[in-house]
């Protein structure tokens, strides 16, 4: 196989690869999708004269297999279809999905048992981009509302009173924060 047709296949996996990716962090898919619909969305979001509806599929299948090597996704073991999602690991998965506001990751993560300091910093997280189901989660798990967090040494309640809505004030002030 010459270089330019090396190229030309490793910058469509490429391309397959982050289209996949982007699909798998949309939040109606972090409970899992199938792959059949995973390789229907990649269709829809990949231009046709690049790549024929085939040769999408077969990269989807090759993707997939690698990124369930690397440890990135996961099948869904709860489903009796076969459906695949992101893996979700500790502090910094934790973090990511409260900063989005991604329950259904949150409350996987917190049932599979994380530290109170990732819980603390999720919380942060979660405070700072206003995302109030993600903050009635922590809290309910057990999260410190009134815990510093490291680098500015700020509790939950500064950063919601400069940075998120009324709901989160209030939910931070009936769960005791003061600060």
């Amino acid at each position: 196989m010459n270089r330019s047709r090396t190229k030309l296949l490793a910058e469509k996996y490429e391309v397959v690869k982050q289209a996949i990716l982007g699909v798998l962090t949309e939040p109606e898919y972090q409970d899992g999708i199938s792959i059949e619909r995973i390789s229907k969305k990649t269709s829809d979001e990949l231009e046709l004269d690049f790549f024929t509806s085939t040769e999408i599929r077969e990269y989807v299948r090759a993707i997939l297999f690698d990124l369930r090597a690397e440890g990135v996704i996961e099948d869904v073991p709860e489903t009796n279809s076969h459906e695949i999602r992101l893996k979700a690991k500790g502090r910094d998965a934790l973090i990511e999905a409260a900063r989005r506001g991604h329950t259904t990751v949150i409350k996987r993560l917190l049932f599979e048992g994380v530290d109170a300091d990732s819980q603390n910093a999720a919380l942060v997280s979660a405070v700072i981009n206003n995302r109030v189901e993600a903050v009635k989660l922590l809290i309910k798990a057990g999260a410190d509302v009134n815990a510093r967090e490291e680098l500015f040494d700020r509790t939950p309640l500064m950063y919601a009173r400069s940075k998120a809505g009324q709901e989160v004030v209030k939910l931070l002030k009936g769960a005791g924060a003061v600060e």
